[in-house]
């Protein structure tokens, strides 16, 4: 691994594991997650460690996969990373405020899902993106089962109906970091 690789990696982990972690308050502000221990700035300790752990390791991993497949980076510019981000965030904050719309926010977040692929012509890529949404609420319900948090009003097992979506959106977030910085 070269210092650039290492260097962009690491810088990923702390502003990712940030970001995300602003993410999870939304989430804890509008009472959607509940989180058992709250003794880091509202959140349990391990909260941004383990999202600085997932921000190294995405990037990699859909790197893995994509060179399994064959497939050639995206070719992602400043603008269309920065866009990217934002649409993530966005997909991700709206949950806070509209978490009542259940199916229907989830619905409309694959929609947008769709509509952000489109343009993108990336061997496997939609299957990246559906794993993640299969993993991804996989491990909240795994970690909620263990009692570290709670969702309050889960309607697909103990995790809310819109949470696939969110990773839908973080799969190309994935994909455009890794076209960025190929």
């Amino acid at each position: 691994m070269t210092a650039r690789l290492r260097t962009h990696r690491v810088l990923l982990a702390i502003f990712g594991g940030l970001g995300l972690s602003l993410c999870d308050r939304v989430h804890i502000h509008y009472g959607i997650l509940t989180p058992a221990d709250t003794s880091f700035l509202g959140q349990a300790w391990w909260v941004l460690p383990m999202f600085c752990f997932v921000a190294y390791a995405a990037v990699p991993a859909w790197r893995l996969w994509r060179r399994r497949l064959s497939g050639a980076a995206l070719s992602t510019g400043g603008t269309e990373l920065a866009c990217s981000t934002l649409a993530f965030f966005t997909s991700y904050a709206v949950t806070g405020p509209l978490d009542h719309w259940g199916g229907s926010l989830a619905a409309l977040l694959t929609l947008a899902w769709v509509v952000r692929l489109w343009r993108r012509r990336c061997t496997g890529l939609v299957i990246f993106c559906l794993i993640l949404a299969c993993l991804g609420p996989a491990a909240e319900a795994t970690i909620a089962g263990l009692g570290l948090f709670a969702y309050d009003h889960p309607d697909l097992g103990p995790v809310p109906i819109w949470l696939p979506a969110i990773y839908l959106h973080g799969g190309l977030l994935i994909a455009d970091l890794d076209g960025f910085l190929d």
